[in-house]
């Protein structure tokens, strides 16, 4: 294969195209979005993927946090009751260690 047959196929692809661009003229900005929909998805550190996975987890913090939440203000009335009630105190110790 000759440099002038390489040439001469490159510009009849070229030519080629150039001729299809011009009977479909939204071809470019199909291209531009599709490319741009690619490199949003799939590179860079902030990502729509990433932003999904992160609001998933987010969601999922909440509703451990609803569910925790009770359990947690009544633990810490209990501590609070314990740490001021010297009778109960004594009662807890009581039946622990007698």
């Amino acid at each position: 294969m000759s440099i002038a047959s390489l040439r001469e196929r490159l510009q009849s692809y070229f030519q080629r195209l150039l001729t299809f661009g011009r009977a479909h003229p939204s071809i470019p900005f199909i291209v531009v979005i599709t490319l741009t929909i690619i490199y949003t998805f799939f590179t860079g550190e902030y990502t729509v993927m990433r932003f999904a996975r992160n609001y998933t987890r987010e969601m999922d913090l909440k509703r451990q946090y609803q569910v925790y939440r009770p359990r947690y203000e009544a633990d810490s009335a209990r501590l609070s009751e314990l740490k001021n009630n010297k009778e109960l105190i004594e009662r807890i110790a009581r039946e622990h260690y007698y």
